[in-house]
């Protein structure tokens, strides 16, 4: 009847020392991971997590090292600004850590997006002939079909969109911009803008399958029906260890003791419950019955005794009735037997002496 709990394997991290440095990066710096059966949101956002811990750890590398060269360089500017994206990217660990995946994830996206956005313009206003290399901010949408949920892949694409646009109104005019957008500015805005959408859509597609073609949604489900198939079991188990316990305390006596469980209406157990309760209440009525028929054992003994008296009584007096009337009648008087009733001796007594009878008990 006793069953021991499944023993659940520790992971690779739990156990001894960590396997690798990224472990332990990603055992302190990444959100608590799903528990099993979790649904699939749940594990994306764990998955983006992961993702956003890693950039920030890159990022962090490239600031300490930047910080090394500004210091070694002596440029207090730039080690000022290497500095502060470190301390940036340790408040946004912690904020990692504590689950704010899709808030980390936005601050990455938006700074990084912002960095390469202002490093191609200045490209551009350089050398007019970089604007081709505005096809590069296809690697935003990458970045934030990485670690954005789905939907934000579009506002990347809107983005790329809008900043082409604005940028190729804002570059410098110079002579070979204004040969380029003479020939072509429909046609280059439009590429631009086609790429950008192609791109986000074909990103999206490929998640949608990816998610479609999946098995963790599947895997996960049935993870979920194996530990809830071994919760009831275990429950099960508890229960009936319960009922055990309380119907050896019937076998001992105790007709009072009732099953309690904390089962739902309609499930086996609580029926079992039900049905087991409603015999001891019966036992327990049939117990005090026989108790209150015991009490009245002595009472029915004394009214059958003095119902005995009674018919001896009757008897007794029957006799003493016929031999008076005898006497009166002159007639000799029949002979009285041995009273039945000790409490008539006396009286047959006096009778025989009055009427000169033998008493064969004296």
């Amino acid at each position: 009847m006793n069953s021991m709990p499944p023993v659940r394997r520790p992971f690779p991290h739990e156990s001894g020392r960590m396997r690798s440095p990224l472990d332990w990066w990603s055992r302190h710096t990444t959100p608590p991971a799903p528990p099993p059966g979790a649904a699939l949101p749940a594990i994306q956002h764990a998955q983006r997590g992961k993702m956003n811990s890693f950039l920030l750890l890159v990022i962090l590398g490239l600031s300490v090292v930047g910080l090394l060269s500004a210091l070694i360089g002596s440029s207090p500017i730039f080690a000022f600004l290497t500095a502060g994206s470190g301390l940036v990217c340790l408040a946004l660990l912690v904020l990692n850590r504590r689950g704010q995946g899709l808030l980390v994830g936005i601050i990455i996206w938006a700074t990084l997006t912002a960095v390469l956005d202002l490093e191609l313009f200045h490209l551009a206003t350089v050398s007019p002939s970089a604007i081709p290399l505005f096809d590069l901010l296809v690697g935003n949408e990458l970045l934030a079909a990485l670690i954005l949920p789905l939907p934000f892949l579009a506002v990347a694409a809107c983005w790329n969109c809008v900043f082409v646009l604005v940028a190729l109104a804002l570059l410098p005019h110079t002579l070979f911009l204004q040969s380029v957008i003479a020939k072509s500015a429909a046609q280059l805005s439009l590429w631009s803008v086609a790429l950008y959408v192609l791109v986000a859509v074909g990103i999206w597609l490929l998640v949608w399958m990816g998610e479609q073609m999946n098995p963790a949604a599947e895997v996960a489900r049935l993870q979920q029906g194996l530990i809830d198939e071994q919760l009831a079991r275990r429950h099960m188990e508890d229960s009936l260890r319960w009922m055990e316990e309380r119907v050896g305390r019937v076998l001992n006596g105790d007709l009072s003791a009732r099953i309690m469980l904390p089962e739902e209406e309609g499930t086996p157990g609580f029926s079992l419950a039900l049905t087991l309760n409603q015999v001891l209440s019966r036992l327990q009525r049939l117990s005090q019955v026989q108790a209150s028929h015991q009490a009245m054992l002595p009472l029915l003994a004394e009214q059958q005794s003095l119902e005995d008296m009674q018919v001896a009584l009757d008897q007794d007096m029957v006799q003493v009735m016929q031999a008076l009337r005898l006497a009166e009648a002159g007639q000799h008087p029949i002979r009285l037997g041995t009273p039945r009733v000790e409490e008539l001796r006396p009286l047959f007594r006096v009778l025989h002496q009055k009427y000169l009878t033998p008493m064969p008990w004296s």
